[in-house]
C-alpha cells in the first residue's frame, strides 16, 4: 500500500476534470465539480476514477464515492492481512473517528484489548502507517477515501 499521493491544487483539479470531460463531450455541472474536488482533495487517482466513472455513464457522485471507498477498503484489507496484529485495524478506526491524541489512542486501544499496551507497540503501529503513507506526521489520513474506508473496517 506504499504510495506517494500525487495531489493537485483545487484549481488544477478543476482544470483537470474540465479538460477530461471536454475531451469526451460530457457536461458536468460546475457545482458538482467543486463538490468532487472538495471531497477527493486533489488526489489524481481518485479524480481520474471519478472522471472515468462519470463519463461512461451518468452515475451520481455518491455512488462513485461509495465505489471508491469500497475499493480502498479492499486495499486496506489486503494491507491488514499482512499484519498479524489486529491493532492496526483498531487504530485505523480510532484515527478515522478523529482520535489523534496519543494518550487517548493508547487508553482506547488498551480498553479494546483489555490489557496494557506499551508505548513502543503504539509507536510501531503508527510508524508503519506513516511509512505506508496512510497517515502523516499529524496522524491525519493522507487520503480522504482511505479515511472513509477505515471507518468501515470490522
Amino acid at each position: 500500500m506504499t504510495q506517494n499521493l500525487r495531489r493537485l491544487s483545487h484549481e488544477r483539479s478543476l482544470e483537470f476534470l474540465r479538460l477530461g470531460f471536454s475531451e469526451v463531450n460530457v457536461k458536468v455541472d460546475e457545482d458538482e465539480l467543486e463538490n468532487v474536488v472538495g471531497r477527493l482533495d486533489g488526489i489524481i487517482g481518485w479524480l481520474t476514477y471519478y472522471g472515468y466513472s462519470r463519463s461512461i455513464g451518468s452515475r451520481d457522485l455518491g455512488t462513485i464515492i461509495n465505489d471508491a471507498v469500497d475499493m480502498a477498503k479492499q486495499e486496506l484489507e489486503n494491507f491488514l492481512s499482512l499484519r498479524a496484529s489486529r491493532r492496526y485495524r483498531v487504530i485505523l478506526k480510532l484515527l478515522a473517528s478523529g482520535i489523534r491524541e496519543w494518550g487517548l489512542l493508547k487508553r482506547t486501544l488498551e480498553s479494546y484489548e483489555g490489557s496494557q499496551v506499551s508505548d513502543r507497540v503504539l509507536h510501531d503501529v503508527l510508524m508503519t502507517l506513516k511509512r505506508h503513507s496512510i497517515i502523516d506526521d499529524s496522524l491525519e489520513f493522507t487520503d480522504p477515501i482511505i479515511k472513509e474506508a477505515s471507518k468501515k473496517l470490522y
